[in-house]
């Protein structure tokens, strides 16, 4: 006799048993992969399963047919009264005893029929699948990393190359030595070296996060690929290392004095007493509040006038927000007989690399025209302007009223200073950097903190693509056992089959001989399923990766596996990585992430998220740790020494340990030292492909008649053994779609 039952759980402890008797016996399908696309994982699941709308189901369920119910989300309790029809609540599936699932039941649908009965439609799924649910919208970014907050220093760079967790400082070239790499060989920029986390950190971010709560994980495997795994970092792939400030004027100033001058045509310009004609940047602004530190007005006269320009202590992406109060005069001498005088009038945002060089409109507001009509006319205009501001460290920014295009009542223009007069006004004239609602950007400097809620460079991925892209590059299963179904377990394919190695099948094996009926069996090719397999990387356009890909029209580390007797389409095993060419330089290897410019020069970029090894602290010439910095007298780059190492540096590679971090082996590498390495495929797939290419290889369904027991102690590590009427052999369990112990299970088998 079959006896199911349905317990909803909550944390606390509480449950309640659903009413089954009149349940429409739903399948369950326990199964790991598709051996269809060996990147599928796959995990058990119920298919539909109806009950009736007892008084018992009602109140377990909240009576979720009345439309008039409200959820609070601010109770705990999600049963009876506050059952929430949206989301998934913890379940155990029992059979006479036997606890033979457990997962997540979910209200599909709620049918009233004519008659005023009602049936609740539901489905069970484990806990893998729904934990890939949970984050499926979650990005990397969301990570809460601030527990590793410090100081951007030397001592912290140096300190962190002895770490096996947390973050390390590997050495990259980000392209901040600006110069080609035989000029900077021994002369290391600082900020080539980032703050990079192991991927086992991310991991254990992501189940962190209190929408997994009560998750677990565990990485499992040889302890030679767990070894490896601890290895792995993300790097940093920022074009520059940054934090923000999200929201909040950075700079505020007003005007507390009254301006004027006469104006023509070259009174805008003049000699700043270098030789350099530039803008008259006459604005002097007053008051300064909200002081954050990015920005220093002026305490020399330039034009006359303090605080009229302002030197950029920071790399910074801000906002600028100018209103000017301007007052238009007109100061014909009686001589002239102009009897009108209009123009045109705008506010430039001017910004320069030094006090040496001419200014440049960063941006300028639309135009205002000024209509004078007559000797001593006088109008008074508020001009206002807000824009995007971008400048680098010791850069200056500087406000211009800007009068042009002028017309007169003659035609031919009144000599100076009849071009009349502008007055710039306090009371409503201020500056602003930065406001309330943007988001302002700067780059980070020695000794400034590292806030990693700020860092941006990963905003575009999602946490799911991050784990599915590691389960593709490493072959990874992902299950969990009945006991203890929301601890997640990851493990190769190659450790997931290891009771099937020779020397362990049979003591490993299950005798199912007596289980299945062999009067119903099919016998399927594997030709007939599986595809051929391109592994493929990210495509990235640093420098070295495009000069890969130009010379050899495919991309850095990519591999095709080419299945002759296939007769179906190519099949693509993609992951978000970029693949990495490692380049030696004064005997240290080390990743490129830059690209050159028109006239040879490195230029930081921001690059498609990598996967690397952190090999360790290795032997190399002594060098320099400082910070490449431009001349402002002679523009040339000159270089500030900060440090000097002795003997070694930290190393962030392709290989460790034997594994190379590219699917296929590339047609040419950038290091010198080429160790023994097998590729990914190699590693991680080959197994795998030639077992499916054994001309031995197939699969079988067959009926089984298999009771709770089996299905409560099912283990898919496990082989099956059968000894059948027109064979004896070992075989892969790949799905079994059980109902009860009454009935006959669909079970699909691999012939090992």
């Amino acid at each position: 006799m079959t006896n199911q039952s349905i317990y909803l759980t909550q944390p606390d402890g509480n449950f309640a048993k659903l009413e089954i008797e009149s349940l429409d016996l739903s399948v369950t399908t326990f199964s790991i992969a598709d051996i269809s696309d060996i990147t599928t994982r796959k995990d058990t699941t119920t298919k539909n399963i109806q009950l009736k709308g007892t008084k018992t189901n009602n109140r377990i369920l909240g009576n979720i047919f009345d439309l008039n119910r409200i959820n609070d989300n601010n109770y705990s309790q999600s049963l009876m009264f506050n059952y929430n029809l949206n989301k998934e609540c913890d379940c155990l599936l029992y059979e006479n005893d036997s606890l033979i699932s457990k997962g997540f039941f979910k209200i599909t649908d709620v049918t009233i029929d004519a008659q005023g009965n009602t049936i609740y439609s539901a489905v069970i799924t484990g806990y893998t699948v729904n934990f890939f649910a949970k984050i499926k919208d979650l990005l990397l970014s969301d990570l809460d990393f601030s527990e590793y907050n410090h100081a951007y220093s030397i001592d912290n760079i140096l300190n962190s190359w002895t770490n096996t967790s947390g973050y390390i400082y590997g050495i990259a070239d980000y392209g901040q030595s600006v110069y080609g790499d035989e000029k900077t060989v021994s002369k290391i920029d600082y900020k080539d070296f980032r703050p990079s986390f192991f991927v086992q950190d991310y991991i254990k971010k992501i189940f962190q996060q209190p929408v997994l709560n009560g998750y677990t994980y565990s990485i499992e495997g040889n302890e030679d690929f767990k070894d490896k795994f601890n290895h792995l970092i993300v790097p940093n792939n920022a074009d520059v290392l940054t934090n923000t400030i999200d929201g909040g004027v950075v700079l505020y100033g007003t005007k507390d004095n009254t301006q004027n001058y006469f104006g023509d045509s070259n009174n805008q310009m003049g000699n700043q007493g270098n030789g350099v004609n530039t803008y008259k940047t006459q604005i002097a602004w007053s008051n300064f509040t909200d002081d954050k530190g990015f920005f220093t007005p002026n305490s020399e006269p330039y034009f006359d006038y303090i605080n009229n320009i302002f030197t950029c202590n920071k790399s910074i992406n801000t906002t600028v927000e100018v209103n000017i109060s301007v007052t238009y005069i007109t100061a014909f001498f009686s001589a002239n007989s102009a009897n009108y005088l209009n123009y045109d009038s705008k506010i430039l945002i001017l910004e320069r690399s030094s006090n040496s060089q001419a200014w440049n409109v960063a941006s300028q507001s639309e135009v205002t025209r000024i209509n004078l009509n007559g000797v001593n006319y006088t109008t008074t205009k508020l001009l206002k302007f807000k824009s995007a501001l971008n400048v680098a460290a010791g850069s200056q920014v500087a406000v211009c009223v800007y009068n042009y295009n002028y017309s007169y009542s003659n035609g031919t223009p009144p000599v100076f200073p009849a071009m009349g007069v502008f007055v710039y006004n306090p009371g409503d004239s201020f500056i602003q950097f930065g406001d309330n609602i943007s988001t302002t950007k700067f780059e980070l400097e020695l000794n400034d903190m590292i806030d990693f809620k700020k860092q941006t460079s990963f905003n575009t991925y999602k946490q799911a693509d991050f784990l599915k892209s590691l389960l593709n590059m490493f072959n990874l299963y992902v299950y969990s056992n009945i006991d203890s179904p929301k601890h997640i377990i990851f493990t190769p394919y190659n450790d997931f089959y290891d009771n099937f190695s020779p020397s362990k099948l049979v003591g490993a094996a299950n005798n199912w001989s007596n289980k299945i009926d062999f009067s119903k069996l099919k016998i399927n090719s594997f030709q007939q399923i599986f595809k051929s397999y391109k592994f493929q990387f990210k495509e990235d356009s640093d420098y070295l990766n495009a000069a890969y890909k130009a010379k050899y029209g495919v991309a850095y580390g990519n591999y095709t596996y080419n299945n002759t007797t296939s007769i179906t389409t190519d099949s693509a095993i993609e992951v978000i990585f970029a693949p990495t060419p490692v380049a030696t330089f004064g005997n240290r290897n080390y990743p490129l992430f830059f690209t050159y410019d028109a006239t040879n020069n490195k230029v930081a970029r921001q690059s498609t998220i990598r996967l690397m090894f952190y090999t360790g602290s290795k032997s190399c010439d002594d060098y320099e740790i400082g910070n490449w910095f431009k001349n402002a007298e002679t523009g040339e780059y000159q270089f500030q020494t900060y440090v000097m190492v002795s003997g070694h540096y930290p190393e962030l590679h392709t290989i460790y340990n034997g594994l190379d971090l590219n699917f296929g082996s590339p047609d040419e590498v950038y290091y010198k030292s080429i160790p023994d390495s097998k590729s990914i495929f190699q590693d991680f797939y080959q197994k795998q492909i030639e077992e499916y290419n054994d001309a031995n290889t197939a699969t079988i369904e067959v009926s089984g008649y298999l009771n709770e027991i089996d299905i409560s102690n099912l283990n898919f590590k496990k082989p099956i053994f059968i000894d059948a009427p027109n064979g004896t052999g070992y075989y892969k369990l790949l799905n079994l779609d059980y109902g009860n112990n009454s009935e006959p299970t669909d079970i699909t088998l691999q012939k090992i």
